[in-house]
């Protein structure tokens, strides 16, 4: 099995970037997306750069890690324009 891991510092923006964060050199069977700071800003993932895919948000437990068992190789990150810095790390399984 191939594992990657990466941590990405996302900062407050608009938009998801041009290009992923985050480049996965095989295909991906399980991504674990993590937000380990322990502020109120909330992350919104996306698999297409376009589409939130999922939200991670502090505040709420269930989603401070998530899981997703999606055949991909990018992943965007986007904290909303006013968030201070965040650290997500991305775990990923193939």
């Amino acid at each position: 099995m191939s594992v990657f891991a990466q941590t990405v510092d996302v900062h407050g923006t608009t938009a998801f970037p041009a290009t992923p964060q985050v480049i996965v050199p095989f295909q991906a069977r399980k991504i674990t997306v993590i937000n380990e700071d322990l502020t109120d800003d909330v992350v919104h993932v996306s698999f297409d750069g376009k589409d939130v895919h999922g939200i991670l948000n502090p505040l709420i437990p269930d989603t401070v890690k998530l899981e997703y068992t999606q055949n991909v190789t990018k992943v965007w990150l986007l904290a909303p324009a006013g968030a201070s810095t965040t650290n997500v790390q991305i775990i990923v399984e193939g």
